[in-house]
């Protein structure tokens, strides 16, 4: 992670693309550009609202960025096991 993890969870976003190679052209912009990522899997990247124009022309669904202190444990659960 380069330098979200004191961002405020209402200025992220989440960009899913929708496949591999959308996903390596994101990361491509995102590391020419020095824009700070987060990667948590599944052609997914974690920045900063500010930087969605960099995106423009990918394929991509934006999901909000949850607060973890506001999930609860069932839905915590169901979290973690997308990710395995």
């Amino acid at each position: 992670m380069l330098g979200l993890r004191t961002a405020d969870r209402h200025t992220l976003v989440a960009l899913c693309f929708r496949g591999e190679s959308e996903f390596r052209a994101a990361a491509r912009r995102a590391a020419t550009t020095k824009t700070p990522v987060e990667v948590p899997g599944n052609f997914t990247l974690i920045i900063p609202a500010s930087a969605i124009p960099l995106f423009d022309g990918l394929k991509y669904d934006r999901v909000p960025v949850a607060d973890p202190g506001k999930i609860n444990d069932a839905e915590r659960s169901v979290l973690r096991r997308r990710i395995r």
